[in-house]
């Protein structure tokens, strides 16, 4: 049996190229209309319009609550090759109560 050299790897590592999985990871998406920080949370949005005007596939757009005063445009399905897997999630924020962030 033979083995490979530190030669012989260090050249199959230059035609092996690694996966870039950031490309693949979701994101979160904060909005909270009245803590321009989102409690420190980024990124952060005021509006939810511009939260929804931001995400990319696969993000989740996850909402304080309170009261918005908006008109939403969702108009998001112009991603080239999507997957159900990119659907863009808009959620209440599931750990805060009212007025607490």
């Amino acid at each position: 049996m033979r083995h490979l050299g530190p030669a012989s790897l260090l050249l199959i590592g230059l035609f092996v190229t690694p996966i870039d999985l950031s490309a693949q990871q979701a994101t979160i998406v904060y909005v909270n209309r009245t803590d321009s920080t989102c409690g420190g949370h980024s990124p952060c949005f005021t509006k939810i319009q511009a939260a929804i005007n931001a995400a990319q596939p696969r993000a989740t757009i996850r909402i304080q609550a309170g009261t918005y005063p908006e008109q939403l445009n969702i108009q998001k399905n112009n991603f080239a090759g999507v997957v159900e897997a990119d659907r863009i999630v808009i959620e209440s924020d599931p750990a805060a109560q009212p007025g607490q962030w």
